[in-house]
């Protein structure tokens, strides 16, 4: 039926299921992304994966920023990859690095993106397994007990700090964080990496616990302690896209 309504409008979006893989799989052209959760799909998807992406994109107000191909991005709470379906535009698909620590996500990660850097890991203020409770059919799966979850499992945890003393990467053009309310541990994690950023993409909508709190301004206001300044804000979407002023500072020291 989705196929059916998806040629009416003379989208060219269809959506099957690839027994192969074990998973929903939309394509659009050469674009596709594996899913499992059939009805979240349809949802995300009936305007296109194009569409979708772009969406995605403007909501957390990234055009603004210039990518270049080598630019390293990090996608905190990457869930099917969606924001890359935009990203691939500008930089190579093996700087793209995802942290998704719902195991059904992060296998159609692999699956729709496969030579980027996928983490099947949660990053937070330290390193240890901590319960991660799954709600992967509203997206509000979170290392914080939500109102509404199906199960909890053991998921490794790591700060940013420690990520990125272990590899060789100097320069993050942009940090994508959504994580369901637990945005502000791993800005905790991160305050030694900080200024190797120089964009900080956030989600502080109500969504941190059973009391389902904003953190849109414990991250703003972190940020700006650590020398970031906001330029563009989604009120709407509580997302809002913050730059180093170090980076800044050096552009115009050149």
């Amino acid at each position: 039926m989705f196929n059916f309504k998806q040629a009416v409008k003379g989208s060219n979006t269809r959506i099957s299921f690839d027994t192969k893989n074990d998973a929903f799989l939309a394509v659009e052209g050469i674009q596709r992304r594996y899913f499992r959760m059939l009805t979240r799909g349809l949802k995300m998807y009936r305007k296109g994966l194009q569409h979708e992406g772009q969406q995605l994109f403007n909501a957390y107000c990234l055009n603004e920023i210039e990518f270049n191909a080598d630019d390293v991005v990090i996608d905190c709470g990457a869930n099917f990859g969606s924001l890359f379906l935009s990203l691939s535009k500008f930089i190579a698909e093996e700087n793209y690095i995802t942290f998704e620590p719902s195991f059904d996500e992060h296998y159609c990660l692999t699956k729709s993106v496969p030579n980027a850097n996928h983490k099947h890991m949660a990053l937070a203020d330290c390193n240890q397994t901590r319960q991660f409770f799954v709600s992967s059919e509203k997206a509000d799966s979170s290392l914080i007990e939500p109102l509404q979850y199906t199960h909890a499992v053991e998921i490794e945890c790591i700060s940013l700090d420690t990520f990125l003393q272990s590899s060789d990467i100097e320069k993050i053009k942009l940090l994508k964080l959504e994580a369901e309310g637990f945005e502000p541990e791993i800005l905790l994690g991160a305050r030694s990496s900080l200024t190797k950023i120089e964009y900080v993409a956030i989600d502080g909508g109500p969504e941190r616990g059973l009391r389902e709190e904003e953190t849109f301004t414990t991250l703003s206001n972190a940020l700006i302690g650590a020398d970031f300044e906001m330029t563009q804000v989604n009120f709407k979407g509580y997302r809002a896209l913050f730059r180093n002023r170090r980076f800044s500072e050096n552009i115009e020291a050149n």
